[in-house]
Formats: C-alpha cells, sequence, structure tokens
C-alpha cells in the first residue's frame, strides 16, 4: 500500500470535505488538550509538517483512505474528527500571512508615491512641497504602521501557541484594505503617470486588490470577527 503526505497548504482544500465525507468513528478519537476542539499541540507542529496520511491500495489507485498523520509515535490530528476545525487554524495563520503581504504592497506603493513626489515639480517646485499632498502621505504612513501592529500582534500571538481567530481577521481585514486605499492614493498623486507602466504605481494598484479576497473576503473578516465579539 503506498502512501503519501499531503502538504498543509493542499489541507484547505482536502480537509473540508474529508469532514463531510468520512465518518467519524473512521479514524481513532483524539483526547489531548483541547482549544475549542482543536488538539493544542497543533499549533506547535511547523505548517511545513502538518499532513494527514493518505493510503492507497495498489489495486484500487482511485480510492484513498484518510487517516491520522503520525511523526514517530505522536498522532497530530485525526482527518475525520477535526478535519474542518483543523482548516480554520491554518487559515488563521493564512490570514496573518495575507496582513503582511498587505503590509508589504502598501509600503511598496507608498514609498513610490513619496519618491514620485520629491522628484515630480510643478509651478518651480516638487510637489512634495504642496500641503495636499504631504497630508496624503502623512496619512498612508499612519495607516501603514497601525496595520503593520496588528500583523505583528497577531503574529505574536501565533508563535506562542495561542488562537488568533479574531486577531487573524482584524489583522487582513484591515491591512490588507489599507494596502488598496494606499495603492489608491499612490496612484493620485502619481497622476496620470499613475496608469503608466514606466512607474510601479500602476502594478500595486492591480496586485493590491487581491489581497481583500484571499483567505477570505473583507466581508468574511467582519462576519468572523463580529462573531467572536459576541460569542
Amino acid at each position: 500500500m503506498r502512501r503519501a503526505l499531503l502538504p498543509a497548504a493542499a489541507l484547505l482544500v482536502a480537509l473540508p470535505a474529508v469532514a463531510a465525507a468520512a465518518p467519524q468513528s473512521a479514524a481513532p478519537r483524539l483526547d489531548p488538550n483541547r482549544i475549542s476542539g482543536v488538539p493544542s499541540h497543533i499549533g506547535r507542529v511547523a505548517p511545513a509538517i502538518i499532513g494527514i496520511r493518505v493510503e492507497v491500495p495498489p489495486d484500487r489507485p482511485s480510492v484513498a483512505t484518510l487517516g491520522a498523520a503520525r511523526f514517530g509515535s505522536g498522532v497530530i490530528f485525526d482527518a475525520a474528527g477535526y478535519a474542518l476545525t483543523v482548516s480554520y487554524v491554518l487559515l488563521d495563520a493564512g490570514r496573518i500571512g495575507i496582513a503582511a503581504l498587505s503590509v508589504g504592497l502598501a509600503q511598496g506603493a507608498f514609498e513610490a508615491a513619496r519618491q514620485y513626489a520629491r522628484t515630480r515639480r510643478q509651478f518651480g517646485q516638487p510637489i512634495a512641497s504642496f500641503q495636499a499632498i504631504q497630508w496624503k502621505l502623512a496619512d498612508m504612513a499612519t495607516r501603514i504602521e497601525a496595520a503593520r501592529l496588528l500583523t505583528y500582534r497577531a503574529a505574536f500571538l501565533k508563535d506562542r501557541h495561542r488562537r488568533t481567530t479574531s486577531e487573524s481577521a482584524m489583522a487582513k481585514l484591515y491591512a490588507s484594505e489599507v494596502a488598496v486605499r494606499v495603492a489608491e492614493e499612490s496612484v493620485q498623486i502619481h497622476g496620470g503617470y499613475g496608469f503608466v507602466k514606466d512607474y510601479p504605481a500602476e502594478k500595486f494598484f492591480r496586485d493590491v486588490k487581491l489581497t481583500t479576497i484571499g483567505e477570505g473576503t473583507s466581508e468574511i473578516q467582519r462576519l468572523v470577527i463580529a462573531r467572536q465579539l459576541l460569542s
């Protein structure tokens, strides 16, 4: 019987289906300390080695049996019993990653706008000397710093094996929407050049929207946060 290990990224697709399809008695139940139904030691395993065992019968290669993944003698999780909840844990971590990506894109768009404002001259002076541009840059920098700190806080708690459902959603929601706003303002500061590929503003503007969609849309993040606040 051939065995393969699914990586963590594949679990986001595979596990919800496993949870719905597999009988709840298909694998032994775990009984460790739990965090809202999730074995607490899951958070101590590096994402690269989280997985489930797939057993493929040689005579029926199209049929795969999902069981509990083991590393040494330690059971990581029960595919049938914890699939959906584990996918939520992985989403919490993934949302921190999207928040960090958003902060990076926002910072890049800000740097492009600041550099352009320093070099672009109108009426005999750099446009960075105009109060309207200064206020835009000040607002952009303030929002980016707030998004960065929200992201750091969520990552800090995740590193300490704390559940971060609310913190991850807040970081992802705010950072992604800040990134979109900053990229838009960067294009505005560039003016017509903001749509020209000779300048980086247009690429930031195109790329950044995905951050409000991946790992759950902004609307989903607001639902997650609200449910955590009201539960």
